[in-house]
């Protein structure tokens, strides 16, 4: 079981989670936790699956066959992997430096 899993949705967002996952990993690098970061692509198709391939490979991802909401995605982005702890994510956060 994960510490953490911090579930982010996509809907046509690649460029934000492109540097929301940049300044995550960054911050959580020297962490002790165990943490998976998953991304539920909406069906958006906006080359999310191919960024997170190149630069992401530890993202755990989901494509989903249809927008059917923010709270479908997250549920099944949620259910995807056993951790303590859920944490929703929006696509355009962006951790800063100490």
């Amino acid at each position: 079981m994960k510490d953490i899993n911090i579930v982010i949705v996509n809907y046509k967002m690649k460029n934000d989670i492109d540097k929301c996952l940049t300044s995550l990993y960054s911050d959580t690098k020297d962490s002790d936790l165990d943490i998976v970061i998953t991304i539920v692509d909406n069906a958006s198709y906006d080359g999310i699956e191919e960024l997170l391939k190149e630069k992401y490979p530890q993202t755990n991802f989901i494509q989903m066959s249809g927008n059917d909401g923010f709270g479908h995605a997250q549920n099944a982005g949620m259910k995807s992997c056993e951790a303590k702890y859920y944490f929703v994510l929006n696509p355009d956060t962006e951790f800063l430096p100490d």
